[in-house]
């Protein structure tokens, strides 16, 4: 067995393509680093710090493969402490798959401490046409 198939099990996505032990450690190098520039914590007067995440996903989505395209990217959510995921997904992919089927508009009137909001107003859509027209 290979250390890629020992320490990057098939359920983990899997590294079948990864030919040897030293690919391998490459790998695990380049994945630590893009992973830990995609969970950095920016204040915001530094928002600059988020060049190098914003090339790393550029770079990502404009990559070729003879299977499919690339049109998104999930990574780890730092507000979910690295539990949930974000997903970045093109435009045209997004308007191709998605589709609105419910709407509800609320608005929050107090930030509760370590509860959540309260919210003072709410509606529900009661359709959502093909085209994304909403009748409130």
């Amino acid at each position: 067995m290979c250390l890629s198939e020992e320490a990057y099990p098939s359920h983990l996505g899997g590294c079948s393509h990864i030919a040897s032990d030293d690919e391998f450690r490459k790998f695990l190098l380049i994945h630590g680093f893009v992973r830990e520039q995609f969970l950095r914590r920016v204040d915001d007067e530094h928002g600059y710090e988020y060049n190098l995440s914003i090339a790393i996903a550029e770079i990502l989505l404009q990559m070729e493969t003879n299977e499919f395209p690339i049109e998104g990217l999930a990574y780890p959510s730092i507000a979910a402490e690295e539990i949930g995921a974000n997903l970045g997904i093109l435009p045209s992919a997004f308007h191709r798959i998605y589709k609105p089927v419910a709407c509800e508009w609320i608005m929050i009137s107090n930030a509760l401490p370590n509860q959540g909001f309260s919210v003072s107003a709410s509606a529900k859509a009661k359709h959502i046409d093909n085209c994304g027209n909403i009748d409130w």
